[in-house]
């Protein structure tokens, strides 16, 4: 029985040993596939790849800011990159235009709209939803000015707009212009915390949240007055009081 158990063991170490060496070697092939054909998964089916032709005129083109160049290379990766870091360079929408894939002349569009500060480009992209919002958030931020919030589609995107330069500007008036409840209540809390500034209260779209206002206000100051301008939730108002009057 002993002899058994023991012949059983040398042959399911013998089948793991063999399974172990045939993926070692099924792995070892389809790599060899990859490097000779450029087939870059099982199914075995060939992909374009990069010749060195290709590479070499990608880094001339670059270097030589040749837009023509670039067009001369054949493998498209390489073409639309060459295209796009030629077009930055010479600040030129025009070249953008040459990239076949039309999200990535949106993306270079916004690169160029980006180095340049200018959002009139940013209305040329305007059929593509994600690359215009992403311009005009982009020129918002660069210009410190909300009124490029305005443009952007979607309500998230432009609710974190505006949080993003009322906090970068201090300006508590931007928070009421945000949608989210959340995100309005996070920016007001943001800049009265940083600014200590009662009028930020007042623009609480709850009454809860304008006496917890008051409340910081109050602590961070050490001013008392602030806690007699909670009215409604007397439990904020007597924490408050303790506070200070501990203080």
């Amino acid at each position: 029985m002993a002899k058994r158990l023991k012949s059983w063991k040398i042959v399911v170490i013998v089948l793991l040993l063999m399974v172990g060496v045939s993926f070692f070697y099924r792995a070892q092939y389809f790599k060899l596939l990859k490097d000779m054909t450029g087939t870059n998964n099982e199914t075995g089916i060939d992909v374009p790849m990069a010749t060195e032709v290709d590479v070499a005129m990608y880094e001339t083109a670059i270097k030589s800011n040749d837009s023509e160049l670039c067009l001369a290379v054949d493998f498209l990766d390489f073409k639309s990159d060459c295209l796009k870091q030629v077009a930055l360079a010479k600040l030129d929408i025009e070249i953008c235009n040459l990239i076949e894939d039309s999200k990535s002349v949106h993306s270079c569009m916004v690169k160029i709209a980006d180095a340049t500060k200018n959002a009139d480009v940013c209305a040329l992209i305007e059929s593509d939803a994600y690359w215009s919002d992403a311009c005009y958030n982009h020129q918002a931020l660069l210009n410190n000015d909300s009124w490029y919030c305005l443009f952007i589609e979607n309500i998230k995107g432009r609710d974190s707009c505006y949080y993003d330069i009322a906090i970068k500007t201090d300006d508590e008036t931007l928070c009421s212009e945000i949608e989210s409840d959340d995100a309005n209540l996070k920016c007001n809390y943001q800049i009265v915390k940083k600014t200590l500034n009662p009028t930020v209260c007042l623009q609480m779209r709850k009454q809860i949240d304008k006496e917890a206002c008051y409340y910081i206000i109050a602590k961070a100051t050490n001013d008392i007055s602030y806690c007699e301008k909670i009215e409604s939730f007397l439990t904020i108002k007597n924490d408050c009081l303790v506070a200070l009057n501990e203080g």
